[in-house]
């Protein structure tokens, strides 16, 4: 085995993996050394008790309260037809802009667009036009109101976690960017969905979990705080 990097030497010095960390604690350790040029993404693993099997691998999708694409806000409605003046002014509140089909696949809008919100018969065409963006269809009958769902579900962010048939749950809740509070509500949710409502088990079955950085440590954190999130 070759010598350890400067980076790994600080980390095994400073930081006790066998101690039981509280969320805020373990959550400013892995800010204080995440000593590389990157943004590292904060992953939690959840491994149940021992006894816990399941027949098959669970897959659900949460939306989170912050998402991991907080700085991509650009929205689009395309304009198909001509728009009600209030219905106009209520998607700029939303802080949704109302472009037609040309305005959108003109070279200068192409690469800025992030979400493009449309009708059905656009969607195919949008989805091979615009790769880096995603297409969502939205149905014109209250138009206003489907498209204010679609944009908090946007804002709030998704994520997609997998239970796997030994009980363990690896999914990511996070940038190391983010702040205390922000990660802590993310775990609050996933904890929430996956466990308090008993979609694979209650927090009574909880093994060990732990939250750790893409290139950090794994730090193990107090069950018990867990369970009162």
């Amino acid at each position: 085995m070759g010598p350890f990097s400067k980076r790994k030497k600080i980390i095994q010095n400073n930081i006790n993996k066998h101690q039981n960390y509280k969320i805020k604690e373990a959550i400013e350790q892995l800010k204080k050394y995440s000593l590389v040029n990157l943004v590292e993404t904060v992953e939690v693993v959840i491994k149940l008790g021992k006894k816990k099997v399941l027949n098959k691998v669970i897959k659900n999708t949460l939306n989170i309260p912050y998402g991991l694409e907080t700085n991509k806000k650009n929205i689009v409605f395309v304009k198909t037809k001509e728009l009600k003046e209030n219905e106009i002014k209520s998607l700029l509140k939303l802080g949704v802009d109302t472009l037609s089909l040309d305005e959108i696949n003109n070279a200068k809008n192409k690469y800025k667009i992030h979400y493009i919100l449309c009708e059905s018969k656009s969607a195919d065409i949008l989805r091979q036009a615009h790769l880096k963006a995603k297409v969502y269809m939205i149905n014109n009958e209250n138009l206003t109101k489907n498209i204010l769902n679609k944009v908090n579900e946007i804002k709030k962010g998704k994520i997609t976690y997998c239970v796997n048939k030994h009980g363990r749950i690896n999914t990511v809740i996070g940038k190391i960017t983010f702040s205390i509070k922000e990660i802590k509500r993310n775990l609050k949710a996933l904890i929430k969905d996956a466990l308090i409502k008993k979609s694979v088990c209650n927090t009574s079955n909880i093994s060990d979990i732990y939250i750790s950085t893409t290139m950090g440590p794994a730090l193990r954190l107090d069950k018990c705080e867990v369970r009162f999130l």
